[in-house]
């Protein structure tokens, strides 16, 4: 028997193995199953949008690289975080932008402003492709964005959103919510480092010679202990530690607001995009989500933010975009934009807000 597995094909060999870690990995979840809250579902299903993403990977002929995260956003010695060019994006016959070419670089505070309906939100949505540009080009920190030759899952892991109604999962608290997304990304890439080691150890007891060294990675205790610390000291700098355990609908519309901030810094992100942040809120709950963005602003994060507060604007851009009829019609400092507009449709728009 043992002279006959010697002699097996190395591909079938690593149909055996694969089949192996497979069996293990069900063995695994089905036994931590009884005991899986609402953030355990979760994170299975994260993982395994994650295996089936890199799988169709594979069978488009892309090699899976042993960091993907580094292979799909490669370092980029230019300044320039986000380029986009002759962006267009069309529904049905209405062309919402119309060959938008602009960038963002890192540590800009970009805001975008304009009349309802000019494309605004359609652009931020496009930066993270929620919604897939019907023409054009973005290329994040050196890599084109590509649902159909790139992980894009990838790519928003970098690129923190923020939304106009908060999108808060009700049925979780406040730090099951901030947790989520760390925790599902987090055990997806520690399963493909268990699955490394596997094979690698695998591979070192047909291959003598091979040095590679065995990765090392953290149990899903780790993985929660650490976002749990780090979704604490996030709620702590906005002043909501004592809301950890609160649902979302015990909350006020602003301290909804601030907490979907910090789940999109759980992340890490190198840009956030804010889709008129303020817009649901009331009145005088505006003051302190705005406060939240002016600390990131000043803590040097890149962000790109559609909104109609120009008195913010004025305070917080590094260069203010007006866009009317899908296309960027003025791109100047706020000091110059609002000062000194030169598009007549921007002085329109101005003498009405102001």
């Amino acid at each position: 028997m043992e002279k006959d597995e010697a002699k097996m094909p190395a591909g079938e060999q690593a149909d055996v193995f694969e089949n192996i870690i497979d069996s293990a990995d069900a063995v695994q979840d089905a036994a931590a199953e009884n005991n899986a809250d609402l953030i355990e579902e979760a994170e299975e299903s994260g993982a395994e949008e994650a295996q089936e993403s890199t799988e169709a990977e594979n069978d488009n002929g892309q090699e899976v690289p042993e960091n993907d995260k580094e292979a799909v956003l490669p370092d980029c010695d230019d300044d320039v975080l986000i380029s986009i060019t002759d962006l267009h994006k069309s529904f049905g016959k209405n062309e919402v932008l119309r060959g938008v070419t602009t960038q963002v670089k890192k540590g800009e505070k970009v805001v975008i402003i304009g009349p309802s309906g000019s494309g605004k939100s359609t652009l931020l949505r496009c930066l993270n492709m929620m919604e897939t540009p019907t023409s054009g080009t973005i290329v994040f920190d050196g890599a084109p964005l590509d649902p159909k030759h790139s992980s894009i899952n990838l790519h928003r892991r970098s690129m923190g959103m923020v939304f106009q109604h908060f999108n808060l999962f009700n049925n979780l608290t406040v730090v099951e919510n901030i947790m989520l997304a760390p925790v599902k990304t987090g055990i997806a890439d520690m399963k493909k480092l268990r699955r490394k080691a596997f094979f690698l150890k695998l591979r070192k007891v047909f291959d003598k010679n091979c040095t590679e060294e065995i990765p090392s990675y953290p149990s899903k205790a780790e993985i929660r202990k650490k976002a749990l610390d780090n979704a604490m000291a996030l709620l702590e700098r906005i002043g909501l530690s004592d809301k950890a355990a609160a649902y979302p609908s015990t909350l006020s519309g602003g301290q909804k607001q601030r907490i979907a901030i910090v789940r999109a810094l759980a992340m890490y992100p190198r840009v956030m995009l804010f889709d008129e942040p303020t817009s649901a809120l009331d009145p005088e709950m505006v003051g302190e989500v705005l406060e939240v963005i002016k600390e990131l602003a000043e803590g040097g994060m890149t962000m790109v933010i559609v909104t109609h507060e120009i008195g913010f604007a004025r305070e917080v851009a590094t260069r203010v975009l007006f866009i009317d009829e899908g296309v960027i019609k003025e791109d100047a400092p706020p000091a110059e934009l609002f000062g000194a507009p030169k598009d007549a449709r921007l002085k329109e728009f101005l003498s009405k807000v102001l």
